[in-house]
């Protein structure tokens, strides 16, 4: 178990490293609003990319897709939100099922927080025939 656990953690700080590297903190921008006057919003801009992994990748509609989290459950702060770019939406752990019931192809979108107050995103893109 502390084999896993460390290796995990190896993995996680050489995966997030260049992001780190190429994302900018609290960067501010300007718009202008409907009174045409400008708005100052600060955001933060830093995002932890995820992977996340369908199987099967090309399906039938009607038949489950299965979709995984490629991320450690623990280190996850609450529920994972799955946009599956068919008007539904789910919050759950690591593993989603979801059906689709029109063919096309779906590009799948997960968002969740880390125990260290970074957003988590991710995305793959699934075939339906």
């Amino acid at each position: 178990m502390k084999k896993i656990l460390a290796i995990s953690i190896i993995l996680l700080i050489c995966l997030t490293t260049p992001v780190l590297s190429s994302t900018v903190s609290n960067q501010s921008i300007e718009e202008t609003n409907n009174n045409n006057t400008l708005v100052d919003h600060e955001e933060n801009a830093f995002n932890l990319r995820v992977w996340v992994i369908a199987f099967p990748k090309v399906f039938i509609s009607g038949k489950p897709v299965f979709l995984k989290v490629v991320f450690p459950r623990f280190l996850t702060d609450g529920l994972i939100t799955y946009d599956f770019n068919d008007g539904t939406f789910q919050d759950t752990n690591n593993f989603a099922k979801h059906i689709f019931f029109e063919s096309g192809t779906y590009k799948v979108q997960v968002e969740f927080d880390t125990i260290f107050g970074i957003k988590a995103t991710g995305s793959t893109r699934v075939f339906i025939i």
